[in-house]
């Protein structure tokens, strides 16, 4: 429910100016317009328009992305560069896991969202188990894409994080 969105980002930043606030939508079919059979419902027009509340729209956009089929579709994240989704706000993918994905490895998957544009990769779900489960990484598959990224300072930015094991 975008007024559900609208009014809880809004409480959030009243509460806390300084938060960033993002939704995960279930693919990039629901926050972008770039592609066919695609919608962005949480421009700042869409949720101004569901909720009428003033600080709820959010500040940058977070994609999920699975395949199920072992082949990444042609507009999902890990196929195409951040900016051919044509958005207004920085994007992160903000849910992905190598075994209900493509052919590639974490390390490769996050060093291709840092070489094009995402501003940031996060997998799911680093607490799933040490054996991981369907669609979640274990938990050293998940360190081994952080740790792909750990110390470049390269077009993506910096990368500074501990990574404690």
């Amino acid at each position: 429910n975008l007024k559900f969105v609208n009014w809880q980002t809004h409480a959030i930043k009243e509460t806390n100016s300084a938060s960033l606030v993002t939704l995960g939508s279930w693919s990039e079919h629901a926050q972008s317009d770039a592609y066919e059979q695609s919608r962005n419902y949480y421009t700042d027009a869409c949720l101004l328009a569901a909720g009428g509340r003033s600080l709820g729209t959010l500040d940058f956009y977070q994609f999920h992305t699975y395949t199920y089929t072992g082949q990444w579709d042609p507009s999902e994240p890990f196929k195409v560069t951040a900016t051919s989704y044509k958005l207004d706000k920085p994007l992160v993918i903000g849910e992905f896991a190598t075994v209900c994905g493509g052919p590639e490895s974490s390390p490769t998957l996050f060093q291709y969202s840092y070489d094009n544009g995402y501003q940031g990769v996060w997998s799911w779900s680093y607490n799933g188990g040490p054996t991981g489960s369907t669609c979640c990484d274990n938990q050293t598959t998940q360190d081994s894409g952080m740790l792909q990224l750990k110390g470049q300072n390269g077009a993506g930015g910096a990368v500074n994080f501990p990574i404690v094991p």
